[in-house]
C-alpha cells in the first residue's frame, strides 16, 4: 500500500486511543451497574467476560460508525439522538441481564442459557438497526443525487430550448436586416452611401452547425465556443439525424455530461506544450450508431468497485454525470465503453438503430 509516513503513526495511534476508550468506559459501565470494586475485573470471572463483551460490541459499533462516518455525516442531531436511543437502550439491557445472572449464580442452567440468548438477539438486533440505517442513507443519498440531477438536466434542457427560440428569432432579424441593407444600396446612387453600406459588417453570432439534430446544434455550439476560449481543438464529424428515436432531454444528458467531462479534463491540463483536444466521431454501420468522444487527459484516474473516483472538491457531484450517463444508454438497450490511458479519455457508445 502507498501511504505516506504521518498517516501511517496516525491511523494506528487514533486507533489504539478508541480502543483504551472503549475498554475504559466498558470497565466504568460494569463497576457502576454491578456495584463493584474495579479491582475485582483483573481475575478471571463472569464480570469480566461481561467487560469483554461490552468493549468489543462497543469496538465493533465504534468501527461501522468511522467506516461510514461520511455517511453519517449527513445526519442532522435530532436523527442521531433518535439513532441513539435505541442503541443505547440495547446496551443498557444487556448490561442489566449480566447484572441479574452474575447477582443470581445458583439459578438453573436453562434460565442462563436464556440469558445469554437474549443478549444475543439484542447485540444481534443493534447491529441489524446499523445496518438498516446504513442502507437507508445509501438510498436517501442515491434518491438525493437523482433529484439534483433531473433537476439540472431539465434547467439544461430549457436553457438549450431557449436558446433555440432566440437563434430563430435572430436569424429572421439577420435575414430582414440583410435584406434592408440591399434595398438601401440598390435604391442609392451615392457612391459613398453604396461604400458605407458595403463596409457593415453585420456579423450576428447565430448557431452554423447543422448535424440533424436541433438540441445538438445547439449543445455543439456552446461547447465549442466554451472550447475555444479555453484553447481547447475541437474536432466533430457527426450527423445525429438518425438518432430520433431518443429522447431530446436523454440527448441532452448524454452529450452535455460527455462534454463537459471532456472540458474539465482538457483544462486541467497546463502545460502549453501538450495537445488539449477534443474530437467527437459519429458513424453508422449496417442498423447500429457508434458515437466516439475522446479527449486529452493529464489526471489520474482511479477505479473502484467498478466506478471511477474523481479527484473533483465537489465530492456531491462525484461520478453522478458518468452515471447518469450509463443510465441513459442502458434505457435505449444501448452499450457504452470506456478506456483511457495516460495522455486521453475514450468513452464510446453503441446504439441500435432498430429502436
Amino acid at each position: 500500500y502507498e501511504v505516506n509516513l504521518s498517516k501511517a503513526l496516525t491511523i494506528p495511534l487514533v486507533y489504539w486511543m478508541m480502543l483504551i476508550g472503549i475498554e475504559a468506559l466498558s470497565i466504568s459501565s460494569i463497576v457502576y451497574v454491578n456495584n463493584i470494586d474495579v479491582s475485582v475485573l483483573l481475575s478471571p470471572n463472569l464480570y469480566r467476560l461481561e467487560t469483554i463483551i461490552l468493549a468489543k460490541s462497543f469496538l465493533f459499533i465504534g468501527i461501522l460508525m468511522v467506516k461510514y462516518f461520511k455517511l453519517f455525516s449527513q445526519i442532522s442531531k435530532n436523527d442521531f439522538i433518535y439513532i441513539g436511543i435505541p442503541i443505547c437502550t440495547n446496551i443498557l439491557s444487556l448490561l442489566i441481564i449480566f447484572k441479574q445472572g452474575i447477582s443470581n449464580l445458583d439459578i438453573e442452567l436453562i434460565d442462563n442459557f436464556n440469558l445469554i440468548l437474549i443478549s444475543f438477539l439484542i447485540l444481534l438486533s443493534s447491529i441489524s438497526l446499523l445496518i438498516i440505517i446504513y442502507k437507508i442513507i445509501i438510498s436517501n443519498k442515491f434518491k438525493i443525487e437523482n433529484e439534483f440531477m433531473k433537476e439540472k438536466i431539465n434547467l439544461e434542457y430549457r436553457y438549450y430550448k431557449k436558446i433555440e427560440e432566440n437563434q430563430e428569432k435572430i436569424k429572421r432579424i439577420y435575414h430582414d436586416i440583410n435584406n434592408h441593407m440591399i434595398c438601401i444600396s440598390n435604391l442609392s446612387n451615392e457612391k459613398d452611401v453604396k461604400e458605407y453600406v458595403k463596409s457593415l459588417d453585420l456579423n450576428i453570432g447565430y448557431i452554423n452547425f447543422n448535424f440533424g439534430n436541433k438540441i445538438l446544434d445547439i449543445i455543439i455550439s456552446e461547447k465549442y465556443q466554451l472550447c475555444k476560449d479555453k484553447g481547447i481543438r475541437f474536432d466533430i464529424v457527426a450527423d445525429f439525424s438518425k438518432l430520433d428515436f431518443i429522447d431530446m432531454m436523454d440527448l441532452c444528458v448524454i452529450f452535455s455530461n460527455a462534454l463537459d467531462n471532456a472540458i474539465e479534463a482538457c483544462d486541467k491540463i497546463l502545460d502549453d506544450s501538450k495537445d488539449k483536444y477534443i474530437s467527437v466521431n459519429v458513424t453508422y454501420i449496417n442498423s447500429f450508431c457508434f458515437i466516439k468522444i475522446e479527449n486529452s487527459k493529464i489526471n489520474e484516474i482511479n477505479i473502484k468497485n467498478n466506478n471511477f473516483i474523481t479527484n473533483k472538491k465537489d465530492k456531491f457531484m462525484h461520478g453522478i454525470g458518468l452515471k447518469n450517463i450509463k443510465d441513459t444508454v442502458y434505457k435505449y438497450n444501448g452499450e457504452i465503453k470506456i478506456e483511457f490511458d495516460d495522455d486521453k479519455f475514450v468513452i464510446k457508445f453503441i446504439f441500435s438503430l432498430k429502436n
